[in-house]
């Protein structure tokens, strides 16, 4: 009754042969360096630290988790508990 986040382990083919199996799980994915999302995060990540990314994947993961915290906050406001 809680969701799970996972990384990209999940594969399109397994969603498919179970696909309520994996409702209500939040999965993190590799970037996609074509996404507008991707060149955004890159921008900011070269202006913050004045040097290119080069640990791409998890620079990605945790300004994925930083958007999850972000939004439970922005739904529920600052408090541990009910974001858990």
């Amino acid at each position: 009754d809680v969701p799970v986040v996972t990384s990209d382990i999940i594969s399109e083919s397994l969603i498919q042969e179970l696909p309520s199996l994996y409702q209500g799980v939040y999965q993190t994915q590799i970037y996609t360096p074509v996404a507008p999302r991707t060149a955004h995060m890159l921008k900011l990540y070269e202006r913050k630290y004045n040097r290119s990314c080069s640990w791409l994947p998890w620079v990605a993961w945790g300004y994925d988790s930083m958007h999850l915290i972000a939004n439970a906050i922005a739904h529920v406001g600052p408090d541990g508990r009910r974001i858990a």
